[in-house]
């Protein structure tokens, strides 16, 4: 978080002010720079601003191109405080360096900022600085950030966020870095926010929130390796440990849920071998879906097996609304195994989680963009799968009913045509559940079917009783 006042050679009198929301920056004339100032085309090096512990920052050129033997400027690379003059010859860079908290306030309007409003900005900064706790990340150029301790600190690669990384596997609001609970002292605990490539605290994904002890690696999407510095002690964490905790991560291995819809949190999740994951709006859930609609503990999945590649996975229904999926509908405290086969369930409301078990499974759900039927056709002609071997000859009739809305279809048919007995009662009620979960043009479709079949019975004793009375 910088403001930077620009001053060019040409015309004194006249000033530029950027403020840049982001404690890695890059100033340059190329278009990936994140201050582009056309006057440094001619420079065969960028400068680059990386943020430090307290108000500290470094400045660094870098050459462009890393086949040219260029020497840069010295005075150009060193270790300031709070503020500092660059003199590029054409132009002058006033930096001063901004506390994390007042990175949202100031940009929240979303406009420039001018001369006046860098200098408020400058008085704010004026008391003390925070300088711990603190967010330090590893590599060859690694940034701090210090934060107040009392005030969340947000991740991701959004404007918004206080600690903004430039990683494709960082989504925009990634994750959060907040004080404890119970509000104890050194106490910090981090939220993954659902991001897609999920967060890692010394090698275990973060579901929901975690406690994050003061060196201990975390791990933001499968590159960025960070750091919570609550102590002077905690800042000789060596750098070059970000390679061995970068393999402390588990590999992306299946079967893995995956969902694209902004409600669950989060979007991927790994079903490990012998643990029951959760789904549903309890907030304590594996799986996490925020919708009304949703159960609080909707379903659960589990993977079972000792062979590798021969897993069971089991999926088991706890609503009272019961559970869509690729074979049918589940109504509540139904399990069926689903083997090695791809599926997708359906919460209702266009919350969809996809069960994959290769990468080539979540590229397809992928593509279809988080359909019900992304695995209707699989490379081997039209899925099919046990519980709905017997779907066939009323398909026909229906091509436009996905496999598990036929299904459905055909266990309400199933269930009317079957005699009552002891337990009508409960089917009635399971039955009148199914029904209601259907969407609307799926209720049309079942009773439009069952008019037909009303209508083929009538038109039937039609034709029969006359026959039958003529026999007698």
């Amino acid at each position: 978080m910088f403001s930077l006042e620009i001053t060019f050679a040409d015309d004194s009198a006249d000033s530029e002010t950027v403020f840049v929301q982001r404690p890695h920056a890059v100033i340059g004339a190329s278009d990936h720079s994140h201050v582009v100032i056309s006057e440094l085309i001619t420079f065969p090096y960028e400068l680059h601003l990386f943020r430090g512990i307290g108000r500290s920052f470094r400045t660094l050129p870098v050459v462009v191109h890393s086949n040219l033997k260029v020497e840069t400027p010295e005075a150009l690379d060193g270790v300031y405080e709070e503020q500092a003059l660059l003199d590029l010859g054409t132009l002058q860079i006033y930096i001063t360096a901004l506390d994390s908290d007042l990175v949202i306030g100031a940009a929240g309007a979303g406009e420039g900022l001018d001369r006046s409003s860098v200098q408020t900005l400058r008085r704010a900064c004026e008391k003390p600085a925070p300088h711990l706790p603190a967010i330090t990340t590893r590599g060859e150029h690694p940034i701090t950030l210090s934060f107040a301790a009392d005030t969340p600190l947000l991740v991701g690669r959004d404007k918004e966020s206080h600690l903004r990384l430039d990683a494709r596997d960082v989504s925009g609001r990634h994750a959060q870095i907040s004080p404890s609970a119970d509000g104890s002292p050194g106490q910090f605990v981090v939220r993954d926010l659902g991001s897609t490539n999920g967060t890692y605290v010394s090698g275990q994904q973060v579901v929901g929130s975690a406690p994050l002890p003061a060196k201990e690696p975390v791990v933001f999407g499968r590159s960025v390796v960070a750091y919570l510095l609550d102590r002077e002690a905690d800042m000789e964490v060596p750098r070059e440990t970000s390679e061995v905790d970068l393999k402390a991560i588990p590999e992306e291995r299946y079967p893995m849920l995956v969902s694209l819809s902004e409600v669950v949190r989060p979007q991927r999740l790994v079903v490990p071998e012998g643990k029951t994951v959760r789904i549903g709006r309890e907030p304590s859930s594996d799986m996490w879906l925020g919708a009304p609609h949703v159960s609080r503990k909707h379903c659960t999945v589990e993977l079972l097996g000792e062979v590798p590649g021969e897993e069971q996975l089991t999926l088991t229904d706890l609503s009272l609304n019961g559970l869509a999926y690729d074979g049918g509908v589940l109504s509540q405290g139904e399990s069926v195994e689903m083997g090695r086969t791809p599926c997708v369930l359906n919460f209702g409301g266009g919350i969809t989680v996809a069960v994959c078990f290769t990468e080539d499974h979540e590229r397809q759900f992928l593509q279809s963009e988080g359909e019900a039927d992304a695995f209707r056709d699989l490379e081997n002609g039209e899925r099919v799968s046990p519980q709905s071997q017997d779907l066939h000859s009323y398909e026909s009739q229906s091509q436009e009913l996905q496999p598990y809305e036929t299904q459905a279809l055909d266990e309400f048919r199933s269930h009317a045509e079957k005699p009552s007995s002891g337990r009508g009662r409960r089917g009635a009620l399971q039955l009148r559940r199914r029904f209601f979960a259907l969407r609307l043009h799926q209720r049309l479709a079942v009773l439009f079917t069952l008019f037909l079949v009303l209508l083929a019975g009538v038109l039937a004793l039609k034709i029969f009783i006359p026959i039958i009375t003529q026999n007698i």
